[in-house]
């Protein structure tokens, strides 16, 4: 396993996807399996997913129709790597992906500090199983 050390941030030569530091599988079975993930906690709030939590956390957010509208993953140190959003957030433009706008944010530590891609990325198929729950 990688560490991210002890500021939090992560080394730069390290590649971003959803299998960072190994966790991403490991995590989704000891959560309920693929399809059927039962997060460690559910929210709602205008701020969304918090970007550090408890290490190896799945949090979801629902939204204010009560719906889960992003679900986030937490690495070893406790910091956000990977979100699972549901829809294209009525951006179609910028959300171009899957059925409803479903897509994933990789997300990267640069000075303490979350950087994602704002346009997102298409849901491989394996997080299309693994969040079939919420999707």
């Amino acid at each position: 396993m990688i560490n991210s050390g002890s500021n939090g941030n992560i080394p730069e030569n390290i590649k971003f996807n959803t299998q960072r530091f190994g966790v991403y599988e490991d995590q989704v079975n000891s959560h309920g399996g693929s399809g059927n993930i039962k997060p460690d906690l559910v929210h709602s709030s205008h701020n969304g997913n918090p970007r550090k939590s408890e290490p190896l956390q799945i949090i979801d957010h629902k939204n204010h129709d009560g719906k889960i509208d992003k679900r986030a993953f937490y690495d070893a140190a406790g910091l956000v790597y990977l979100e699972i959003h549901t829809t294209n957030h009525n951006f179609p433009k910028t959300h171009p992906f899957g059925t409803n706008g479903e897509h994933a944010h990789n997300i990267k530590w640069i000075d303490e500090k979350a950087t994602r891609p704002e346009s997102g990325r298409e849901l491989t198929t394996q997080e299309r199983e693994d969040n079939a729950d919420i999707l």
